[in-house]
């Protein structure tokens, strides 16, 4: 099997169809990967209730890992029936854990492995690439680094820059 590296497009597109392979499974599991691909949250992210906060119609108040500022992010970045399950501060904490998780990424993921160096086993990534995609699509619609930065209340353009000149390959089939 040889590396390709991946497009935005193919990535997109195999992101989409992972999702749509978890949805034949569990639409509740799927939508945790639909909530990282629109927001790019970090993994654990959106497992953590207090992370949160509804301040107004339309907008989610969310507080990042890592010490990066506060996002806002809109509230059609989750699904219709959550927004009443982040007003009462209850969402998928409970209901989920990273390693079921992500045995659900390694079993339904189209192409196997994922990774940022072919050369290296140690760069293997998962649910980071969701994070990967939303920084570069982020990038080609603002085209402006600090808006980007901005928008993932990133502090660092560096770790920014990371993510959008990220180089991933795939195995082909």
């Amino acid at each position: 099997m040889a590396w390709i590296q991946y497009t935005q497009k193919s990535l997109e597109d195999h992101l989409l169809l992972f999702i749509r392979n978890v949805e034949t499974i569990s639409a509740y599991y799927a939508d945790y990967f639909v909530i990282l691909m629109k927001t790019g949250m970090r993994a654990s992210e959106p497992l953590e209730a207090w992370r949160f906060n509804v301040p107004s119609e339309g907008v989610v108040t969310f507080y990042p890992q890592k010490g990066n500022l506060i996002r806002t992010i809109p509230i059609e970045s989750f699904p219709e029936y959550y927004e009443q399950s982040l007003y009462d501060q209850n969402i998928f904490s409970s209901r989920f854990s990273l390693p079921t998780l992500r045995r659900y990424f390694e079993r339904h993921y189209p192409s196997g492995s994922v990774t940022l160096n072919p050369f290296s086993v140690t760069s293997q990534i998962t649910f980071n690439l969701f994070r990967h995609y939303k920084f570069k699509q982020k990038m080609e619609e603002l085209n402006d680094i600090q808006e980007v930065c901005s928008y993932f209340g990133e502090v660092s353009e560096y770790n920014a820059l990371n993510y959008i000149n990220s180089n991933i390959y795939y195995h082909s089939p």
